[in-house]
């Protein structure tokens, strides 16, 4: 197919796929089906790049502008998200830390950065008004994860328990112990304790020692369950601000925690 052509095809591809309610494709996509030149293709996609209609998210991987992001050029990324880690990537996926924790009404502050938990380091997505950034995880856990609707399908998002202790173990990615407990205070309403003693149970012991100090300092939440499987597990006192010197703190025996940093909560 020339380009002529092609600039002409490609225009109606995109509004199929919008009309079945499809937003993304990927230039593997849109060359099987129109049956074009590489050549052609990325021509005929720029143009259409330049007037706003679709938006390049990653190479070889679009996603279609409806018309209320036409100004910005970009939807946000509940709109596509689900498509480019699990079809482009290939890979499993949950929204959390700050993201997740807004989406569940912690939302003291919106985030300035979409953040996406997966199980293989990949580059940030920088796109007008959005940035995605990833965090690896060696193992996710479905148990823990929930769809939540999207205009183009669901996404996948960490359940509140899950979100409070990534919170605490990507603490420096999450706006550093002062705003973990702010946004922690936030969600303590969300949280079942009970889950969180399951969930606790996938991450380094040192992980709950340090939520549990914050919850009990921070919130009005019941965490006694959450202490007595704590207890069980015979650990070590350990640090609350990893890196930092602890000569001279003060000690919290009941989560055996050298209390090396002041946290103050914005509340």
């Amino acid at each position: 197919m020339k380009s002529q052509d092609i600039i002409k095809k490609l225009p109606a591809y995109v509004d199929c796929l919008q009309s079945r309610a499809e937003y993304t494709f990927s230039e593997a996509d849109a060359l099987q089906a129109l049956r074009c030149s590489v050549i052609a293709f990325r021509h005929a996609a720029q143009r259409l790049v330049s007037k706003k209609r679709i938006a390049r998210i990653r190479s070889c991987y679009y996603v279609i502008v409806p018309m209320e992001y036409s100004s910005i050029g970009v939807p946000t990324p509940h709109w596509y998200l689900d498509s480019l880690m699990r079809h482009y990537f290939k890979l499993p996926y949950y929204v959390g830390l700050l993201t997740a924790a807004a989406l569940q009404g912690a939302a003291h502050q919106q985030p300035q950065v979409f953040q996406v938990i997966t199980t293989k380091q990949l580059r940030p997505i920088h796109l007008p008004r959005t940035q995605i950034r990833f965090y690896v995880k060696r193992n996710i856990d479905e148990q823990f994860v929930e769809k939540r609707n999207t205009p183009a399908g669901y996404m996948s998002i960490s359940k509140p328990e899950l979100t409070a202790l990534d919170l605490v173990q990507y603490a420096e990615s999450s706006g550093h112990l002062n705003n973990v407990a702010t946004v922690l205070a936030e969600l303590a309403e969300a949280l079942n304790v009970e889950q969180l003693v399951l969930a606790a149970q996938k991450f380094p012991c040192v992980v709950t020692q340090r939520l549990g100090y914050l919850l009990e300092k921070f919130t009005n939440l019941d965490i006694e369950k959450l202490h007595q499987w704590f207890i069980a597990q015979s650990i070590r006192t350990t640090v609350l601000m990893p890196g930092k010197k602890y000569r001279g703190s003060k000690q919290n025996k009941r989560w055996k925690i050298w209390v090396n940093e002041k946290v103050e909560a914005d509340l």
